[in-house]
């Protein structure tokens, strides 16, 4: 026992003895082995001095840059674990602390009644030492440190308690013996944002003084039940503890990375197949809204409700006219559709619009429209309300004309029209409804010829839109189509009478929306036609209700949850490279869209930066950037810049927010785009995380 008294005096520890155990102590270059006694209590003489790059009094987490990537270690959850409220973790062990930075998920702590975190070590390196294999394979625990990180719902310093294994070697179970209770020196901590910045002071810790390194694992809790492991493993395998090696060199002349340094990050993305609502795509839910049951109406509640279960974020709204055909619309009708606007606005949901005045084709039903002077008072009705509620409107199918208004059936138009004469009623129609919408929404009319002919009609090639003409204030842009009758035959029921209106869709819808219901099935109506179908047409919106037989089939032959995953876009992130010089940042991301189709609605793109300490501490950067032109089935390279403010310091979240540009919907979650990578979607901003930076 001499020279482990020896050692003692050296650290300036007095200790009150209770119960043998072995220790290892390095004597002339060996380890040797001593029969020692745990003790109840240990008294800590000052701590020798030590400057350490790492501060736990700063309120700042900046100084982690400045570690040797060398002896640097981290870890992060894998998201198939289950316990995965600790989301990453950074060790640096120097000449005389064990730091740990970890970051948990504030959404998985909500009790901050009793959080204790655990830190478990394998202080020699020796699987023949030590236990607890209760939560990693390896069962080599030979030292635990327990202390709270919240109690009763405040931020404490971490002051754990010091225990060593006391049970089976190489066993389970809670078997420990305290060597050290809280109020010693050991630890201490600051919490910034949802990071804790712990330093344990290393020499302390028996076997641990004078190691190369050593291996540890950590487990957060609440109410003594564990909600986090680190590491962790997939599907509730265990996972093996950090290797950390000690940092022996003192550092403590090294300057800090001056703050005109060019920090430089590249980070790769998971992609994933979730299926997860978006805006101004995927199935819609049609509903008929009749002047004869105005109290019919939509419900934020069961947007919301629609949203959240079933993924639904697009209606039809078919408003049928039946009872002014020859008259102005009634200030009821009118209210009952501003209050449907006002529901989808609420609930996060927007819709395609359809206007007619008969859902029959019976002969006694007739007539089956209005004339054209009527319609013409009806959009000036309309007209402002669909100018204040755009926001909430993907497009408008031009629908008063003919049953349904799908152009076919109609008593005041006339019926198949092949001259230019016959079509010229239609386009006074159009043209009207064209000055109603607002310029940056689109008009879907029901077949490819009715856009060619309109073309041709008005001085224009009769050709596809090019990436210079998309997206402009003309017909020619804003002028869409809707198939009401996809895959149902060879020619859809007569939506393509050649080759030639086909091949106008397929160029044409690649930058204006696309999309219908089915009405029948066919051969031609199985899932993997409609798959190619809709990649080649480029789909957006389908409607859920109809035709049953072919949505059944869908479903029957595994086709559905891939329509639904790729309906409209589907943006997925798989790399980002980020710099920052002079406070300049710039940002390259490299996405891909595995959707059918492109957004057909402006959208910004914002780089957001959000303090971790702070959440009201935000900056947000709005790009000169289109992605309507991040086409379906391309990859494509965004370059975003930042000029940040002087005023930022500290650890910040960058994120990358795709948000409605109108005023009502830019600060709504439900209305921005989620990307379909792991780990990224915030439900609560509407943000996709890409990486943090220091300042």
């Amino acid at each position: 026992m001499k020279n482990f008294y020896l050692f003692v005096i050296l650290f300036g520890i007095s200790v009150s003895l209770c119960a043998q155990i072995n220790m290892y102590v390095w004597m002339g270059g060996e380890r040797t082995k001593y029969p020692v006694t745990l003790v109840d209590s240990v008294t800590f003489a000052e701590e020798p001095p030590f400057a350490s790059l790492i501060s736990v009094t700063d309120a700042s987490l900046s100084d982690w840059r400045d570690v040797p990537s060398d002896f640097l270690a981290t870890v992060s959850s894998v998201a198939s674990a289950s316990s995965t409220a600790l989301k990453n973790v950074k060790v640096y062990a120097d000449q005389k602390y064990i730091n740990v930075l970890v970051e948990f998920d504030p959404a998985q702590i909500t009790d901050k009644s009793s959080v204790p975190f655990h830190m478990y070590i394998n202080t020699d390196n020796s699987a023949a030492t030590g236990g607890y294999g209760d939560q990693w394979s390896d069962a080599d625990t030979d030292i635990l440190l327990e202390g709270a990180v919240f109690a009763d719902n405040q931020t404490v310093s971490y002051d754990p308690t010091l225990f060593q294994w006391a049970g089976t070697l190489g066993g389970n179970g809670w078997t420990w013996g305290a060597i050290a209770a809280t109020g010693s020196p050991i630890g201490a901590s600051q919490m910034v944002g949802s990071k804790i910045e712990i330093q344990i002071v290393r020499e302390y810790i028996p076997t641990l003084w004078n190691n190369i390194g050593f291996t540890i694992g950590f487990d957060i809790q609440q109410n003594w039940s564990s909600v986090g492991v680190l590491p962790n493993a997939a599907n509730g395998e265990k996972g093996n503890k950090l290797p950390v090696v000690i940092d022996w060199e003192n550092h403590a002349d090294q300057p800090s990375q001056p703050e005109n340094a060019t920090v430089e990050t590249t980070v790769t993305y998971t992609s994933t197949d979730a299926l997860f609502p978006n805006p101004e795509r995927g199935f819609l839910k049609q509903i008929y809204y009749t002047s004869q049951q105005l109290n019919s109406v939509q419900t934020a509640n069961t947007v919301r409700k629609n949203r959240e279960n079933e993924d639904v974020t697009l209606y039809l709204d078919n408003y049928f006219m039946m009872d002014y055909i020859s008259s102005d619309i009634s200030q009821a009708f009118l209210n009952r559709m501003e209050n449907n606007f006002k529901a989808l606005r609420a609930g996060g949901g927007k819709a395609v619009i359809r206007y007619s005045y008969k859902y029959s084709d019976a002969e006694a039903d007739k007539p089956w429209d209005a004339e054209s002077k009527w319609m013409l008072r009806h959009i000036e009705q309309l007209k402002p309300y669909w100018q204040e509620y755009a926001d909430v409107i993907l497009c408008l199918e031009a629908g008063f004309i003919g049953v349904w208004g799908e152009w076919y059936y109609t008593t005041n138009f006339p019926f198949n029209p092949t001259k230019d004469s016959e079509f010229e009623p239609r386009w006074t129609i159009v043209n009207k409804l064209l000055e109603a919408l607002p310029a940056d929404r689109q008009i879907a009319l029901r077949t490819p010829a009715f856009k060619m002919r309109y073309l041709d009609m008005h001085g224009e090639a009769v050709a596809p839109l090019t990436p210079e003409e998309a997206y402009q204030n003309t017909a020619k842009a804003r002028l869409c189509g809707h198939n009401d009758c996809f895959v149902a035959s060879s020619t859809d029921y007569g939506t393509y009478a050649s080759d030639e209106e086909r091949e106008f869709w397929v160029e044409d819808t690649k930058y204006t929306l696309m999309g219908g219901e089915t009405c029948g099935e066919c051969e031609l109506s199985s899932g993997a036609n409609a798959i190619n179908e809709m990649q080649k047409y480029h789909w957006t919106y389908i409607n859920d209700g109809y035709h049953e037989g072919v949505l059944n089939s869908w479903e029957a032959d595994g086709s559905m949850t891939e329509i639904k995953r790729r309906l409209g876009y589907r943006f997925v992130l798989e790399k980002g490279y980020f710099k920052i010089q002079d406070n300049q940042y710039s940002a390259i991301l490299t996405l891909r869209n595995d959707g059918f189709a492109a957004l057909a609605n402006p959208r910004d793109v914002e780089l957001v930066f959000v303090s971790k300490i702070d959440s009201s501490d935000k900056y947000v950067y709005k790009q000169d950037i289109d992605p309507r032109f991040w086409m379906a089935g391309e990859t494509h390279e965004i370059n975003m810049h930042a000029q940040l403010d002087d005023s930022m310091s500290g650890e910040y979240n960058v994120y990358l927010n795709l948000p409605d540009p109108y005023d009502t919907l830019h600060d709504n979650p439900a209305f921005s785009i989620r990307l379909a990578n792991e780990n990224m979607w915030e439900e609560d901003t509407g943000y996709n995380y890409l990486t943090s930076i220091t300042l």
